[in-house]
């Protein structure tokens, strides 16, 4: 097989700590209950934080608001609103900056993302990853329902890229649904199984969801390349 040409990597837990964005989320959330209820912003933050960890997640404002003794209903579309729409405090992995312009000597870099199309928007001007890659795709452009395994956003990032999916690998975390849509257009992969990442305890329906390699984090993703391309050659 040919040597590969392309990289798409994964956005959330996977170029950075997805738990930052929640943090951050948490934070706007905070600030918003500070002037629209009227609650200490550190408080509040602090309590999020709480039911989150306690495995809260979809409806942790309605969880908040109903310990405040106040109605989900009249206010916990502005909360999912302020988390959404806030502008991210988040960084990239500390590995990830040279790893791209390393990366980016040698292949073409594509990044392919789930998540609502504003959002992720937000989350990519944060960590300034436009100058790294060739193509950006963010499957919300065609509605949820292409949101991955669907094999749409795949094969729109390998045209981006002119990329053949024999030549490429997808870098994600998420075992139901980075690896099966990888593997269904005929991508290798490599799951990220970072430590405290959201996804990490998942574990893949049937050998078709599991990655090809794995790797602790970006800094084994270069040897984790080598070994597909020794293979790709043998």
């Amino acid at each position: 097989m040919p040597k590969l040409r392309a990289i798409v990597f994964d956005l959330d837990d996977t170029l950075y700590a997805e738990s930052e964005y929640v943090m951050s989320g948490f934070r706007a959330v905070a600030d918003w209950a500070a002037e629209h209820l009227g609650v200490d912003a550190a408080t509040t933050h602090g309590q999020l934080v709480k039911l989150h960890q306690h495995g809260i997640r979809d409806v942790i404002f309605d969880r908040w608001l109903e310990e405040q003794g106040l109605d989900p209903r009249s206010c916990v579309s502005s909360m999912v609103e302020a988390y959404r729409c806030h502008l991210p405090r988040i960084m990239l992995d500390e590995q990830a900056p040279s790893l791209l312009e390393t990366l980016a000597q040698n292949y073409l870099l594509g990044l392919l993302t789930d998540g609502y199309f504003e959002v992720q928007q937000k989350k990519i001007k944060a960590l300034g990853l436009a100058k790294y890659f060739h193509s950006i795709v963010i499957s919300d452009q065609w509605g949820r329902e292409f949101w991955k395994p669907h094999e749409k956003p795949y094969r729109e990032v390998l045209t981006c890229l002119r990329c053949p999916a024999a030549l490429a690998v997808y870098i994600g975390d998420n075992p139901r649904k980075d690896f099966i849509g990888a593997r269904n257009v005929g991508m290798q992969s490599i799951r990220i199984l970072r430590d405290g990442g959201v996804h990490a305890e998942l574990e893949p329906a049937n050998s078709d969801y599991e990655a090809d390699y794995t790797i602790g984090d970006l800094d084994e993703l270069l040897d984790a390349l080598g070994m597909m391309e020794s293979n790709n050659l043998a």
